[in-house]
């Protein structure tokens, strides 16, 4: 069975139609970005590039502290670990409170268990640390890798220019 609708209802609807997608065109189009030229807004503001690389230090210092130089032994008997490496630092500002999170991994690479260490001291600008036989205890006996990696650091004052 077919259903016949009036013309003037089947151009009603086309009128309708056609409204609704003209509305939508013109907000797409209105849709603009705000003007970064106009906002006097503190944040819209582009701050010197010195300032702006020490902002970068300060929030990223995992990004510019290295870790080379790396060995570990297990001792069975008191259950530890003892650590041995080097902390390079690529920045242009002095660093304290580093804190190193060692993964130790079991020979599938499956994370067995995580410590977190604070390294005492301040790693100066472009300067480098030895840390020599640091303790970790209660390290499982079935650990045989360890992955270390840099979760923070403090900026200090003192600068390498």
């Amino acid at each position: 069975m077919l259903l016949k609708a009036p013309r003037w209802l089947l151009v009603l609807e086309a009128v309708l139609l056609t409204g609704a997608l003209l509305t939508l065109a013109y907000k797409a189009a209105m849709w603009i970005s705000p003007l970064t030229g106009l906002d006097k807004t503190p944040h819209a503001q582009k701050a010197d590039p010195q300032t702006q690389m020490l902002d970068y230090y300060r929030r990223y210092p995992e990004r510019y502290i290295r870790i080379g130089k790396e060995s570990w032994r297990y001792d069975q008997s008191s259950e530890s670990a003892f650590h041995s490496f080097e902390l390079k630092n690529t920045a242009t500002v002095a660093y304290s409170s580093i804190r190193i999170r060692f993964n130790y991994e079991a020979a599938s690479g499956k994370v067995l268990e995580s410590r977190i260490m604070v390294i005492p001291g301040t790693l100066g600008a472009m300067g480098a640390m030895e840390i020599r036989a640091a303790e970790i205890r209660h390290v499982p006996a079935a650990a045989v890798g360890i992955v270390a990696v840099v979760l923070e650091a403090r900026t200090t004052g003192q600068r390498g220019d």
